[in-house]
């Protein structure tokens, strides 16, 4: 399945949870690494943690189409996006709700939910230890997290590592 699909499923599976950018830029990069069958952009190293400039080229798309509806809320130079299905884009979501990926993408938009109810900052947390692990063992990861410009402190690697391990995705 590829981010656009991805994209649509995910935002499908939110439930009433208002997903930002960075947001959904960690959901798609934990769901790609959970799930084989996706075929997710590449990504590479940002502040907020892993980011894919195609898939915000993908979200971007999905909102020119109609098929997402992008809510910006001023907050003086900090405004704050949040994404929904137009009613177009939940057609095509229950269209894909078919494809053998929806069952997973949603028991691990769940698992999200309950583990950190989208809470940008632990998937950020995660995402990033996870990222670190691609070369590394686990302990080198939590090593490399606390020691890197992404600044990850002892309660912040603890909360991605919580999070990584309520969503299957590694082990102490």
């Amino acid at each position: 399945m590829d981010a656009f699909d991805c994209l649509i499923l995910i935002l499908h599976c939110r439930g009433d949870a208002n997903l930002g950018r960075i947001a959904i830029q960690k959901l798609v990069y934990l769901a790609g690494r959970k799930i084989p069958t996706l075929d997710i952009p590449p990504y590479k190293m940002q502040y907020y943690g892993p980011f894919s400039e195609k898939l915000g080229r993908t979200l971007e798309r999905l909102i020119s189409t109609s098929f997402v509806v992008e809510a910006m809320t001023p907050g003086g130079h900090n405004e704050a996006y949040g994404y929904a299905l137009s009613g177009d884009g939940i057609y095509v979501a229950r269209t894909l709700e078919a494809q053998p990926e929806f069952v997973p993408i949603k028991s691990f938009m769940a698992a999200c939910q309950k583990t950190c109810g989208f809470d940008v900052a632990a998937l950020s947390y995660a995402s990033k230890i996870l990222y670190l692990m691609d070369d590394r063992t686990y302990q080198q990861a939590v090593s490399d997290a606390r020691e890197s410009d992404w600044r990850l402190y002892g309660g912040d690697v603890e909360a991605g590592i919580d999070t990584l391990g309520e969503l299957g995705l590694a082990r102490r």
